[in-house]
C-alpha cells in the first residue's frame, strides 16, 4: 500500500497458494498497492493489477426523512396528528450506494419492524419512522425519527337535552365525553 510500506512473504507465509496480510495504523481514505515475486535466484516478475484498498470506518450521516402526500388534519406543525392513513416518507441526503431499511416503531421506539417508504391504509395509532443506512464498508447509521398519530375516528356524537324556555339566557344541558385533545363546541 501506498505511505512507501514493502513486506517480504517468504514460500513458507503462503499456503492453499494465497496468503492474508493484515496491514495496521492505516488512516481512512484509498490506497493503492501491487504486487511482485521474487525467486530464490532474484528473478522478479512484472508488478501486478493495482490493488485498491478503501479504508472507511465512518457510518453514514446527514440523512434526514420528511412526510410526503401526507395531510395534518389536527393543525399543529410540532405534533402531527392526521386522519390521513396513506402516504410516503421522503428520504433525503443519503450516502450514494448506501443500503436502505426503513423501519417503523408502533411502541414508543422500543422495538423496530422493516417497512417500506409507501405507508397506505394504517390503523389508528402512533406511528415513528426511522431509516438504517448501510454504506458498503458496513458501517451503519440512521436517520432521525419522525413521527405522527393516525385517527381516523370521529368522536361520538354528544347527547343534548331538549329544550323549551321563555328564559332569555337559557341553560342547555347535555352530556359528551371527550378524549385528549379533543374539543366540545356549542353553536
Amino acid at each position: 500500500l501506498r505511505r512507501q510500506r514493502q513486506m517480504c512473504i517468504r514460500d513458507s507465509d503462503v499456503a492453499a497458494g494465497f496468503v492474508d496480510v493484515v496491514v495496521s495504523g492505516i488512516a481512512e481514505g484509498t490506497y493503492n498497492g501491487r504486487i511482485k515475486m521474487v525467486d530464490q535466484a532474484g528473478n522478479a516478475s512484472s508488478l501486478s493489477s493495482p490493488l485498491v484498498v478503501t479504508v472507511d470506518a465512518t457510518a453514514p450521516a446527514g440523512a434526514t426523512l420528511a412526510f410526503a402526500n401526507l395531510v395534518n388534519t389536527g393543525g399543529n406543525a410540532n405534533q402531527i396528528v392526521t386522519s390521513d392513513n396513506s402516504f410516503t416518507i421522503n428520504l433525503a441526503g443519503a450516502e450514494k450506494g448506501a443500503a436502505l431499511v426503513y423501519e417503523v416503531s408502533t411502541d414508543g421506539g422500543r422495538t423496530w419492524a422493516a417497512t417500506t417508504a409507501l405507508q397506505a391504509s394504517l390503523t389508528d395509532g402512533n406511528y415513528s419512522y426511522r431509516v438504517r443506512l448501510t454504506d458498503a464498508a458496513g458501517n451503519v447509521g440512521e436517520t432521525p425519527v419522525i413521527g405522527l398519530v393516525v385517527d381516523t375516528i370521529a368522536p361520538t356524537t354528544p347527547t343534548v337535552t331538549a329544550l323549551t324556555t321563555s328564559s332569555t339566557a337559557p341553560v342547555i344541558a347535555g352530556t359528551a365525553t371527550l378524549t385528549a385533545g379533543e374539543t366540545l363546541n356549542v353553536t
